[in-house]
């Protein structure tokens, strides 16, 4: 891992930090208010400046898919999708996070939601769940391949969260890789999510821009997509 990767996650993490407390203090407790508070709070500083020994900019801008889906539809695979691009090169990564609110790190997952993670088209093997639990401002990880949707009887799976990763620990595995996997052709992940916004962000020109040789699908990969780019930094 390097020390710009460090860095990042330490930053993503006081900026995710800030947006719990804020929504804990808040009068709405749930994952609606959570996303707005992220977004919020990860726009603050759009364009981020590494010091010495790293050298360059971390730049970052959000999109939102809310209702563009086919015939307008309201159905997402997960609320946020984080792309991180490691410029120039054509390293690229993306995660799709599922957001729960949680009190005493009990959770419940839903396997609908799981299912929506399965439809898209590169996308359950990067979908993760991350638990916000209220009191401490605390955030836990795990992959929704922890669960398997179509052995849930119930309506819903009850657990604990308190055994999946800390946020922070899952970024810095994320980026380097010990978690999750890298994109590569012909990054389905993302042309899923170009498929739905205007104008398009700033990506390296590996991506297909042939939406009509992909299906539509009824549900949206992301409610929201923060695309990161990382310039100039030492690998």
């Amino acid at each position: 891992m390097t020390s710009s990767d460090s860095l990042i996650a330490r930053l993503a993490w006081l900026h995710l930090r800030s947006a719990l407390l804020g929504w804990q203090r808040g009068q709405v407790v749930e994952e609606v208010a959570l996303l707005n508070r992220i977004i919020e709070s990860m726009s603050l500083d759009p364009v981020c400046k590494l010091d010495p020994p790293d050298y360059g900019f971390v730049t970052s801008e959000w999109y939102v898919l809310h209702r563009k889906g086919p015939g307008g539809t309201d159905l997402y695979g997960s609320d946020i999708a984080v792309t991180v691009w490691k410029a120039p090169s054509n390293w690229l990564k993306t995660a799709f996070i599922q957001l729960k609110a949680s009190s005493n790190y009990a959770v419940q997952v839903e396997p609908d939601q799981l299912l929506r993670a399965k439809s898209g088209r590169g996308t359950w093997e990067r979908s993760f769940i991350a638990a916000a639990n209220a009191g401490n401002a605390d955030l836990r990880v795990t992959p929704c391949a922890a669960f398997d949707p179509f052995s849930m009887k119930a309506g819903t799976k009850s657990c604990r969260a308190s055994r999946w990763l800390p946020a922070q620990t899952w970024i810095e595995q994320w980026l380097r890789c010990d978690v999750g996997l890298a994109s590569t052709l012909p990054y389905e992940a993302e042309a899923s999510l170009l498929d739905h916004v205007r104008p398009v962000p700033l990506l390296p020109d590996i991506i297909p821009q042939d939406r009509e040789s992909r299906r539509d699908n009824d549900v949206l990969p992301a409610r929201a997509w923060l695309v990161v780019a990382i310039e100039g930094v030492h690998r």
